[in-house]
C-alpha cells in the first residue's frame, strides 16, 4: 500500500498508483535503490541482514525464502539471457528455452489462449484474440486480473498490446510489469522456485568443487 487514501473503482485507484511510482523518495543506506513507500524499502532492508538462511554468492544479499533468492539470482544472469530465435521471448533459464522451441518446432503456435485450444505465432495475435473472452467475464484472460466493467478490462488489454510484455516460464499468462510477474510467481510457483533455487546452489557448488580439484590437479603437476 503506498498511502491510506481509498477510491470507488479499481480504475481509478490505479490512476492513482502511478503517482507513487514516478516519486521514489526512500533510498536504501546500502545500496542505490530507491522505493515509493516506506514499506517497500523495509522490506528490501532485510535483504542485507547477513543472518537470512538463503545468501547470494554473488553479492552481499540473503533472502528469507528460497523462492526469493530463485528469483534474485537470475539478475546476475542478465534476466532472460535465453532468447527465441523465433520470437521476441527471451527466458530466465535454459530447459524454458527448450519447452518453448518445441512448439515452434512442432508446428505449433508458441502463444497459447488460456481460455480456449486457439494458439498464435505471435504475441500480438494472441492479444487480439484475448478481446473476445474478455467481453465475456470481464477478466483479462493474458494475466487473470479481474476487473468491474468491461470498458476497464478493455482499457486494460490495450496496455498488454503497447509495452513490453512480461511471460511466466512456469505457464501462459502475461504481465504488463516485472512486478506483477514477481507476485504471480510468488503465488502460484513458489515451491517450483524453491526447487530451481536448490539446483542453482548445487550446480554452483560442484561447479565450485569441480575447480577446486583442477587447481590442485595443476599444482600437482607442477
Amino acid at each position: 500500500m503506498y498511502c491510506e487514501r481509498t477510491f470507488l473503482s479499481n480504475e481509478e485507484l490505479q490512476k492513482h498508483a502511478i503517482n507513487h511510482e514516478k516519486v521514489r523518495p526512500f533510498k536504501c543506506m546500502k545500496c542505490p535503490k530507491t522505493f515509493a513507500y516506506k514499506q517497500g524499502l523495509e522490506r528490501h532492508e532485510v535483504t542485507h541482514d547477513k543472518n537470512l538462511p538463503f545468501p547470494c554468492e554473488h553479492c552481499d544479499l540473503s533472502f528469507a525464502t528460497a523462492g526469493k533468492l530463485a528469483r534474485h539470482l537470475t539478475a546476475h544472469a542478465g534476466n532472460r539471457p535465453y532468447p527465441c530465435r523465433w520470437c521476441n521471448r527471451a527466458f530466465m533459464l535454459s530447459h524454458h528455452l527448450t519447452r518453448h522451441v518445441r512448439a515452434h518446432q512442432g508446428g505449433q503456435g508458441a502463444y497459447k489462449c488460456t481460455e480456449c485450444t486457439e494458439v498464435y505465432y505471435s504475441q500480438d495475435e494472441l492479444i487480439y484474440h484475448s478481446a473476445v473472452h474478455a467481453t465475456e467475464s470481464k477478466t483479462c484472460p493474458l494475466c487473470r486480473e479481474q476487473f468491474d466493467s468491461l470498458e476497464q478490462v478493455t482499457d486494460h488489454i490495450k496496455h498488454h498490446s503497447e509495452g513490453v510484455q512480461y511471460a511466466c516460464d512456469y505457464c501462459d499468462l502475461l504481465f504488463t510489469s516485472e512486478k506483477r510477474l514477481d507476485d504471480h510467481c510468488q503465488a502460484e510457483h513458489l515451491s517450483v522456485l524453491a526447487m530451481e533455487a536448490e539446483d542453482l546452489q548445487a550446480a554452483e557448488a560442484s561447479k565450485a568443487q569441480q575447480d577446486a580439484e583442477e587447481a590442485q590437479q595443476y599444482i600437482i603437476e607442477e
